[in-house]
């Protein structure tokens, strides 16, 4: 039985795969700068390092301190709207519809084989450095996963905050 945020995890990179399957044509995002295939590029983007910076905070017993706004981050257990900016290699850059589903597919299954004895990746103590949140445990990698395809995913539906 997998927990609660390795399960919300993957069910939110299945969604998005899923809001790619349904949406082949690229269509605006009303209240956003980026188009839909654009927020679904960035996810894939910025997912490619994520099972890289678990396993380096599974290598490790502890790592840097977080920073004050992944407190925040966590505890309101979503990304407030506006209020961060991309990292540069997070941005679109016009990748194939087939490129992201392969990426998003690729990121689902590794996540899932890195999260398999799921006790041992939620309870380990070490970290890894995360741009802009600082040092993230393997839990709270995984939590800022579903936290961060929630977030996207409500901007495509028109249900940003």
């Amino acid at each position: 039985m997998r927990t609660k945020i390795i399960t919300e995890m993957l069910e939110g990179i299945e969604k998005a795969i899923a809001c790619l399957d349904q949406n082949t044509d690229d269509r605006p995002v009303a209240g956003s700068s980026w188009s839909l295939h654009q927020h679904l590029e960035h996810l894939c983007l910025t997912g490619r390092s994520t099972p890289l910076l678990i396993q380096s905070a599974l290598e490790t017993s502890s790592g840097p301190d977080s920073s004050p706004i992944s407190s925040t981050l966590f505890n309101l257990g979503r990304i407030p709207r506006g209020e961060t900016q991309a990292p540069e290699f997070g941005l679109p850059k016009g990748m194939s519809i087939r490129k992201m589903r392969n990426g998003l597919l690729r990121l689902h299954t590794t996540l899932g084989d890195l999260c398999r004895d799921h006790l041992s990746v939620i309870e380990h103590p070490g970290r890894s450095l995360h741009p802009a949140l600082g040092g993230l445990t393997p839990a709270e990698w995984i939590s800022f996963v579903g936290i961060h395809f929630k977030h996207h995913l409500a901007i495509i539906q028109g249900n940003g905050d």
